[in-house]
C-alpha cells in the first residue's frame, strides 16, 4: 500500500483537516456551516426549536472539559422554511449535523456554505427564532449564482445583533433584524447547487478509502 493510501484510508477529511490544525497549534479551530431546510412530515416550529436545543446539548459533550470551544449560530424559522448557521469546533458541528440528517422532522437540507477553518466567530450565542420577513415573490437560485446566494444568506444574518435566546424561541420582531425571505429559503433547499447535507456529510465525515492504480491493475 503507498504512502497517501496509508496516511488517509480509515480517516475522514475531517479527521485530516483537525489534524493538520493541531500541528499549527493555532488554538481553537471554528467550522461555520449554513444550512438551509424545511419541515418534514408533521414538524413545526416547536419541534424543531427543540430538535436543535437537544443537538447542540448533545454536541457539547463532545471534550466536554474544554467549555470554551461552545457550539455558537442561529437557527431562523420563517413560516416552514428553516435557515441555520452553525460555529464551534468541527466535532461539535458535525454531532449537530448528524442529529440533523437523521431527524424526520428535517427536509431538503442542504449546505449552503462551509468554512473548515473560519478566522474570527461570527456568533457567540446560540440560539432558535422565529421571523415573518417581507415576501420576495419567486427567487430563482442558480440564475442568482448560488454562491453570491449563500454569501448574501450569510451576511444578512452576520449585520445583525440577535437577542440571546437561551433554550427558548424567541420571535423577532419586523423592525431592526435583517434575515432572508421565507421564498430565497425554499428556494435554496429546492437548488440543486447545494450539496444535500447527506452527500455533504458522505463527502466530509465518512472514511475514506484510497485505491491506488497500481494497485488494482495487473502489469
Amino acid at each position: 500500500m503507498s504512502v497517501v493510501s496509508e496516511s488517509l484510508t480509515g480517516k475522514s477529511l475531517l479527521d485530516v483537516a483537525e489534524a493538520r490544525f493541531q500541528e499549527t497549534g493555532r488554538g481553537e479551530t471554528v467550522t461555520r456551516v449554513v444550512l438551509s431546510a424545511g419541515f418534514g412530515e408533521g414538524s413545526n416550529a416547536e419541534k424543531v426549536s427543540a430538535l436543535t436545543q437537544d443537538a447542540k446539548a448533545e454536541a457539547e459533550k463532545v471534550d466536554a472539559a474544554n467549555r470554551s470551544n461552545i457550539t455558537g449560530g442561529l437557527v431562523v424559522i420563517s413560516n416552514s422554511s428553516i435557515a441555520a448557521v452553525l460555529e464551534g469546533p468541527p466535532k461539535k458541528i458535525y454531532s449537530v449535523l448528524n442529529a440533523f440528517a437523521a431527524s424526520p422532522l428535517l427536509s431538503k437540507v442542504r449546505v449552503l456554505a462551509n468554512v473548515e477553518d473560519a478566522p474570527t466567530r461570527s456568533f457567540e450565542h446560540f440560539g432558535c427564532y422565529t421571523a415573518n420577513p417581507p415576501s420576495e415573490g419567486d427567487v430563482d437560485v442558480s440564475a442568482e449564482g448560488p454562491v453570491s446566494v449563500a454569501n448574501d444568506i450569510l451576511a444578512k444574518f452576520q449585520s445583525n445583533s440577535f437577542p440571546e435566546a437561551g433554550s427558548s424561541m424567541v420571535a423577532l420582531s419586523k423592525q431592526g433584524f435583517s434575515v432572508p425571505s421565507a421564498s430565497r429559503i425554499s428556494a435554496c433547499s429546492e437548488c440543486t447547487g447545494f450539496p444535500t447535507l447527506s452527500e455533504y456529510l458522505e463527502l466530509f465525515a465518512s472514511p475514506v478509502s484510497v485505491e491506488v492504480e497500481s494497485e488494482t491493475v495487473w502489469p
